[in-house]
């Protein structure tokens, strides 16, 4: 195994930790509270109302698959794909509505309890989330082709990897406060947010 390939690796790995990670907070908030998420779905006004329940189940369904099928080698490419076509998804979904000029429907992605008003910022931020989909695409296509041994895949390269996804979710979870606050440091400016 090369310096490149298990380098790629740990990048791999790193991006399967981020992605689990924020999938999974995605689902747990959705699970808090299923109703809302419903409602969520309908002021989007893209699904059929008879549908909404059920696309709601899908989501989540989907999301669930997203952390649990990264993991097995078997499912790992499913599983990314799959991330990758929620993203592009809520992109599209929140796209359509700023194109509305409805700014002041709630993302439905927050962490936290309060809503999140859609922004062009998150259509960016979901753009920016597919790299660490490629990465692992691409990492998996290297693993297939790599026999691995215990001594090419060490307990501190699974640290390293586990450290540097959590820098990578403060960094997700620090823009999207920086989204959030937008509106407020709009009206503290007296302008309109963009």
């Amino acid at each position: 195994m090369t310096a490149m390939t298990a380098s790629l690796g740990l990048l791999g790995l790193t991006c399967q930790l981020f992605l689990s990670f924020v999938f999974g907070a995605a689902a747990v908030h959705k699970l808090r509270d299923a109703k809302a998420f419903v409602e969520t779905l309908r002021d989007y006004q893209i699904i059929p109302t008879p549908l909404l329940e059920s696309m709601s189940a899908l989501v989540i369904g989907l999301e669930v698959f997203v952390i649990f099928g990264l993991w097995p080698v078997s499912l790992r490419t499913e599983a990314t794909v799959t991330a990758a076509v929620l993203l592009v998804s809520y992109a599209m979904a929140i796209g359509v509505n700023l194109g509305r000029g409805r700014r002041e429907l709630d993302c439905g992605c927050s962490w936290g309890a309060s809503g999140q008003a859609i922004a062009w910022g998150l259509v960016f931020r979901n753009g920016l989330m597919l790299l660490p989909c490629w990465v692992v695409i691409m990492s998996q296509k290297i693993a297939l082709s790599v026999e691995v041994t215990p001594e090419t895949f060490e307990l501190a390269a699974s640290v390293v990897a586990l450290v540097a996804a959590v820098v990578l979710l403060l960094c997700y979870w620090s823009f999207e406060r920086l989204i959030a606050n937008q509106p407020a440091l709009a009206r503290l400016r007296g302008g309109r947010v963009e």
